[in-house]
């Protein structure tokens, strides 16, 4: 069992703060696992699925944020966990925006939710993951971590909560010291090296993701209006192609459809079923779409361009982390 806690305070006037930056990686998390944090219990909102052979419960106290441990001990106790087996993230006014720094151990700091956790576990050595967001010298801290994100603050700390949500799982799958690797680590080649350890992949040309169930809802809608035009435009022109275009489109929604009816009814499998997002590292474009099947993985590619080379590039990554 894996236990997965973001620090934050509740409510909708807190909900894009800098304090919550622990709620938001959990969301984002959940959003990708196709998960839903919506059981009230222990004081907390919590939601539970399997991962990798791991039962694993996203966690959000819900008992703001100076008291944070009280909820986390009722968690502790109840499921037996070792210290090891949770993981903390939440937001540190001693890192510049947007850094991560990830520890097996160690104090509170100045934080005050985490000096909480730690009086009432009683001990410190559990993995937690600090999201940087500075400080401000002509606003007052409590003013400051309660304010709302800006929109330039967003563009640097919106990459960090994905950054930090990916280093949750690399922890699930592979432990503290990968997770360590792919977040503290200067050198570019160990953090390739660590990320293909998780379930973000990097190949030569690609960059390969689960995709969530909110995208995937959405990613649903924007083909089936394509589709729509798409149909208009082949009864003006009656082309051959754009007829193929038209059949191509409607077998990748009923594909997506289908994963997504599984993320839902199987909601604590979703990764199971969960389509992978394969973009192309230099435009950032959506190159193609992975969806798991029984004996390794099936590449719907979306570019008319090194079509061949793509699928073998794409597959070859995703089974060899399957």
């Amino acid at each position: 069992m894996k236990i997965i806690c973001g620090l934050g305070n509740p409510g909708r006037q807190y909900e894009m703060t800098h304090h919550n930056m622990g709620f938001l990686t959990v969301d984002e998390i959940a959003g990708r696992l196709g998960v839903q944090i919506n059981k009230l219990k222990f004081k907390a909102l919590l939601g539970e699925t399997m991962l990798f052979g791991e039962k694993v419960i996203l966690v959000k106290p819900q008992t703001f944020m100076n008291n944070s441990g009280e909820s986390l001990r009722e968690i502790m106790n109840f499921y037996k966990a070792d210290p090891e087996d949770l993981f903390v993230i939440y937001d540190d006014i001693d890192l510049e925006t947007g850094a991560l720094r990830i520890r097996a151990s160690g104090s509170s700091g100045s934080h005050n939710g985490m000096k909480s956790v730690i009086y009432q576990l009683q001990y410190d050595d559990f993995p937690r993951c600090r999201v940087g967001i500075g400080t401000r010298e002509n606003i007052p801290l409590i003013s400051y971590v309660t304010s709302q994100i800006s929109e330039n603050e967003w563009e640097v700390l919106g990459p960090a909560i994905s950054k930090a949500a990916d280093a949750a799982l690399v922890w699930v799958q592979y432990g503290i010291k990968a997770a360590m690797d792919f977040a503290n680590v200067s050198d570019e080649a160990k953090k390739k090296a660590a990320a293909k350890k998780g379930l973000v992949i990097k190949t030569k040309h690609l960059i390969i993701r689960p995709i969530s169930k909110r995208e995937l809802e959405k990613y649903i809608k924007e083909l089936k209006e394509m589709l729509v035009i798409e149909d208009e435009e082949e009864e003006e022109t009656e082309g051959q192609k754009i007829h193929l275009d038209i059949l191509k489109t409607a077998a990748l929604i009923t594909s997506l459809e289908d994963a997504l009816e599984k993320m839902e009814k199987d909601p604590e499998n979703a990764l199971e079923h969960t389509p992978w997002d394969i973009r192309k590292k230099d435009g950032g474009s959506r190159a193609g779409i992975a969806f798991k099947t029984g004996d390794g993985f099936s590449i719907y590619i979306l570019s008319p361009l090194d079509e061949v080379e793509l699928e073998k590039e794409a597959k070859d990554a995703l089974e060899a982390m399957n």
